[in-house]
């Protein structure tokens, strides 16, 4: 695992802690000593050399005790980690900041910036996909995201990833006019109904590239929003706009 490459789909505990509050690696035993069993029989040069840091370890070990087992977690989820604990406690590394700079001015040119997408349950009886910007991931204190639980989450550029498969010159895309959390949760939509068959008419074949339905796309719209009352607060044009991307239906309209 490289720790310093922010697209994978994770970063281990030991090293992702190392390199966003230590500027090199030396004391890499240190720091998984301390995380596993606390101060006892840790280097004293250790201790003395880095005691900001050691504070830091410390309130984490001590607010987010899961931290004490060997895990492997997103990159984004290890920053909100860092970025949403008490400025107090924390002095993020140079080298950490750099090159997180240097990625996310990358992300802003390359797919006109970051969101975050992850599984979310509002309530005991209800699942959905979440996406928000990047920042607001990171930042916010408010966020009903919970450390201990390990949350497959992704990331998500601005542009491009649900573009039509062959858009007009000029014309924008579909991301663009549904919207990406739309979008998101649509995909997320389609698949659970796929998965768990709500919708005996939409299959997926072997050799399509994209799923089939036997429905047109306004009364696929119409079932997805009949079986997920999250797909309610968006219009049923514009589930009709989405599904497209996802899914071949009998009459794909113009």
């Amino acid at each position: 695992m490289n720790v310093e490459d922010f697209d994978c789909d994770d970063w281990r505990r030991t090293q992702a802690l190392m390199w966003m509050l230590f500027e090199n690696d030396e004391h890499r035993e240190d720091i998984s000593h301390f995380l596993n069993h606390g101060s006892k029989d840790i280097s004293p040069a250790f201790v003395q050399e880095n005691k900001g840091k050691i504070d830091a370890l410390v309130h984490l070990r001590t607010t987010h005790t899961w931290l004490r087992r060997p895990l492997k977690l997103h990159p984004a989820v290890w920053m909100r980690l860092v970025f949403t604990t008490s400025s107090r406690h924390f002095q993020l590394s140079d080298r950490f900041l750099r090159a997180y700079s240097a990625w996310r001015h990358f992300k802003a040119q390359e797919s006109g910036g970051i969101n975050v997408s992850f599984p979310y349950s509002p309530t005991l009886s209800t699942a959905s996909i979440k996406t928000v910007p990047i920042d607001y991931f990171l930042h916010s204190t408010t966020l009903n995201f919970p450390f201990s639980q390990e949350i497959k989450i992704k990331l998500v550029g601005d542009l491009g990833e649900y573009e039509e498969k062959s858009p007009k010159k000029n014309s924008r895309s579909t991301s663009e006019v549904v919207g990406r959390g739309s979008m998101t949760m649509i995909e997320a939509c389609i698949k659970d109904a796929i998965k768990k068959r709500t919708i005996d008419s939409l299959k997926s074949v072997e050799n399509e590239e994209r799923f089939v339905c036997s429905l047109t796309r306004e009364n696929l719209a119409k079932a997805l929003q009949e079986k997920y009352k999250q797909t309610r607060s968006i219009s049923v044009d514009a589930i009709v706009r989405g599904v497209g991307s996802f899914v071949r239906c009998s009459y794909r309209g113009p």
